[in-house]
């Protein structure tokens, strides 16, 4: 791990550390905690930062992926903006490896901005990821949108299409962790509620499904064969729980 990494790893550390301990305590009040609390809080600690280590190392794969996907489809640009988005991909580069405590972030809040990306540049990324979707190369254009979320993760839109690849690739709680970044940007959107919906009821989370469907009815929904869809799948859900509650 490099001086960033090390940084994120004791704040992730710090950050389950107070969840299990919460969870140990509730577990304690309700007589189901099985070993001794610190045992406990340890073996979650130690469960969630495998798991943290394991996705820092897959996601910086795959923006060296991004990165190389980019590079093949810079060749068919004019020389011009070649050389232009060369120079800010390195800009970036290098930041990023600096870690975002150096003197450039202050005041900044994306590496968009400290590497001055032109919204171009990233529209270009998105064009790219949208045309690997297109050819069904989930896998690259998770790399591209992924790497669009690391330049500026305040776009509603880079972390839709990123969850939505996602969930094409079966990846249901990565894609959910997308779904609900993008929902937290852009609250009103009815269809991101739906998304999330339709993977909860395949994980078999029926609550859930029913309470982001609910939400997703409360929103303005302008589109009458979205409404539809969300009540068809409200309906569907609905159907499933009396079943249930029969058998």
């Amino acid at each position: 791990m490099d001086e960033e990494d090390l940084r994120e790893y004791a704040c992730k550390r710090e950050e389950v550390r107070k969840e299990a301990l919460a969870k140990a305590h509730e577990q304690q009040v309700l007589g189901l905690l099985m070993l001794p609390e610190e045992v406990y809080v340890e073996q979650e600690i130690n469960r969630a930062i495998r798991e943290w280590e394991k996705h820092l190392v897959e996601d910086k794969e795959r923006i060296e992926k991004a990165l190389y996907l980019l590079a093949k489809e810079m060749e068919f640009l004019p020389s011009l903006e070649k050389e232009e988005i060369q120079i800010q991909f390195a800009r970036a580069k290098q930041t990023f490896e600096k870690g975002t405590h150096n003197d450039l972030w202050e005041g900044k809040s994306s590496l968009q901005e400290v590497c001055h990306i032109h919204n171009e540049v990233l529209l270009w990324i998105y064009q790219v990821g949208y045309q690997r979707v297109l050819r069904y190369h989930y896998e690259e254009a998770e790399a591209l949108f992924l790497l669009l979320t690391v330049f500026n993760p305040f776009v509603c839109d880079y972390w839709l299409a990123l969850g939505l690849v996602q969930k094409e690739l079966k990846k249901k709680e990565e894609a959910l962790h997308s779904l609900h970044i993008a929902q937290r940007l852009q609250p009103e959107d009815a269809e991101i509620y739906l998304h999330q919906a339709k993977l909860w009821l395949e994980l078999g989370e029926c609550a859930k499904a029913g309470y982001l469907l609910e939400q997703a009815l409360q929103e303005n929904i302008e589109s009458k064969e979205l409404e539809e869809e969300i009540l068809r799948l409200q309906r569907q859900l609905y159907a499933e729980i009396r079943h249930k509650r029969v058998s």
